[in-house]
């Protein structure tokens, strides 16, 4: 994944921007995509900060719901092999 660009560049944007240059023209001048300048001036104007976003969603665990069963069936088995858990887990998610 890239890497977001540095706040350096991000000021530099908003700063050529604001002195009355078109995002376009901010884009071409420090070779970044126009989409990017847009997307910058419009998260300057509504935070008043250059710093990005977070990336990424929110994750969560899959097999969450499951997680007692699955220690349930690692736990019964001495030599650690969960023997039909497949019928198990079926049994318990209905």
């Amino acid at each position: 994944m890239a890497e977001a660009y540095s706040k350096d560049l991000r000021r530099r944007v908003v700063a050529f921007v604001e002195r009355g240059n078109s995002r376009q023209a901010a884009a071409r001048q420090f070779g970044v995509s126009p989409s990017f300048a847009v997307k910058l001036l419009k998260l300057w104007q509504e935070t008043g900060s250059v710093t990005p976003r977070p990336v990424g969603g929110r994750r969560h665990a899959k097999l969450a719901p499951y997680l007692d069963f699955l220690i349930g069936e690692v736990e019964a088995q001495p030599d650690g092999r969960c023997r039909n858990w497949r019928a198990g887990w079926r049994r318990s998610t209905g």
